[in-house]
């Protein structure tokens, strides 16, 4: 698996699509993503039905704070999340 780094910022949510390319998603301590609109319910990471993606987070996921049933990271058919000990997630239902 090649995965992807992830060192700016992301103001609209990633979608994990392509198990090939994003497996694991590595968020690097200087990324920031999260989620300002309504897509994926306002999910910060949302992790595609088919894939038990894998998370590793060195930096900063939030959801949208407006609208309740958002998650930091949202993996669809499961999979692992590393909170290392530089990263923070959060949600309104729920960091994950």
């Amino acid at each position: 698996m090649t995965g992807t780094v992830y060192t700016g910022a992301y103001y609209n949510g990633i979608v994990l699509s392509n198990a090939t390319l994003q497996n694991p998603a590595t968020i690097a301590a200087s990324g920031y993503i999260g989620n300002t609109g309504t897509s994926h319910n306002g999910d910060a990471i949302f992790g595609a039905v088919g894939t038990a993606w894998t998370v590793v987070n060195e930096g900063t996921i939030v959801s949208n704070g407006t609208i309740g049933l958002s998650y930091g990271v949202d993996l669809r058919s499961g999979g692992a999340v590393v909170n290392e000990a530089t990263g923070s997630i959060t949600g309104q239902a729920g960091g994950i």
